[in-house]
């Protein structure tokens, strides 16, 4: 009974390849991420290239980017994208959890913006209550 032949270099250096079923070795399609298998064609969880975007995160993106301009030109037009962000990128997320699309950063990234907008409004119409309030106070208008 003989050994199975293995190339040479294996042979001088003592060294073997696993084999299919031993642990390193991943199945054809499978790749293998940091928490172990992932089903064939994900790479560390991430969806498939050629996965379909969802909408509703890159529309919380783009008004989550937009509504920073917008504050600076018309108030009321930019406290509405970045509700309008948080909305949509709320309802992304919930979308991306049962379609399983891609777009979770986008939704992410629209909500945080989206967020920040909407306690920037909150604080700017603070301010600006105390202030007209304080002015109509002191000029007795």
């Amino acid at each position: 009974m003989g050994f199975p032949e293995q190339p040479r270099d294996q042979a001088q250096s003592g060294t073997q390849q696993p084999g299919m079923g031993q642990p390193g070795v991943n199945p054809p399609g499978v790749t293998q991420g940091p928490g172990g298998y992932v089903a064939p064609g994900y790479a560390h969880g991430l969806p498939p290239a050629g996965a379909r975007t969802n909408g509703l995160s890159i529309a919380a993106l783009v008004c989550g980017l937009v509504q920073f301009l917008l504050w600076f030109f018309l108030l009321v037009p930019g406290f509405i994208a970045a509700v309008l962000a948080l909305s949509f990128g709320l309802g992304g997320l919930a979308q991306i959890r049962t379609r399983g699309e891609g777009g979770r950063g986008m939704a992410t990234a629209g909500i945080v913006l989206g967020a920040l907008g909407v306690l920037g409004g909150i604080a700017w119409a603070i301010l600006l209550g105390v202030g007209s309030a304080h002015y109509h106070y002191h000029t007795g208008g």
